[in-house]
């Protein structure tokens, strides 16, 4: 698989999405407020990122 394709995958891009999301969220003990600094957004922005993919701070 050409190395674009495999980075433009739907599913190959929802699980670095998740990854992405969960952990900062555990490195902060669900502390949406510190991870969201930690990936330089603002916490609604991150708060709806997590929504948009079935997260939920305790589930991350």
């Amino acid at each position: 698989m050409k190395l674009v394709a495999m980075l433009t995958e739907p599913s190959n891009i929802a699980r670095f999405l998740t990854a992405y999301l969960r952990g900062p969220l555990r490195a902060h003990g669900d502390n949406l407020p510190a991870a969201a600094r930690v990936v330089r957004r603002d916490r609604t922005h991150l708060h709806e990122l997590l929504r948009r993919h079935g997260l939920a701070a305790r589930e991350a």
